[in-house]
Formats: C-alpha cells, sequence, structure tokens
C-alpha cells in the first residue's frame, strides 16, 4: 500500500478519512528525492484526494468535485 510506504520514507504519519478507500491503486513513479509536499502534490493531481501537512502527520480526504451551476 502506498501509503505504508511513504509514512516509512518520509517518518511521518497518516491520518486517512474513513470515507476513503486506501486499497485503491495508484500507479506511476515518485521521486522520492522530493520533498513530502512535492510527493502528496503529485499524488492529489492524479488520486481523488486533498491533504494538510501539520507537522509529521498528513491529513487526507477524499476531493470534493464542485459542480457547476447553470
Amino acid at each position: 500500500m502506498w501509503v505504508n510506504k511513504l509514512q516509512r520514507y518520509y517518518n511521518v504519519q497518516f491520518i486517512i478519512d474513513p470515507q476513503l478507500s486506501t486499497a485503491d491503486r495508484i500507479t506511476g513513479k515518485l521521486d522520492l528525492k522530493e520533498s513530502i509536499e512535492q510527493v502528496m502534490t503529485a499524488l492529489s493531481d492524479v488520486a481523488k484526494i486533498r491533504y494538510r501537512i501539520d507537522g509529521d502527520k498528513i491529513l487526507i480526504e477524499k476531493k470534493i468535485t464542485e459542480l457547476k451551476m447553470r
């Protein structure tokens, strides 16, 4: 699971919204030489998540897409 790998590599703790499935597979290649902020930005661009970093904790929620009014 991608969350476990990132927790170990960056020594952070993820707090994940229970409505979000972390079992979803995300494929691709991340450059782990980048900061955790850059990695999370890349992940939020491809996955339907939004995140907030608070010290060594990263809060992950499902991204809410806004519907345009007609």
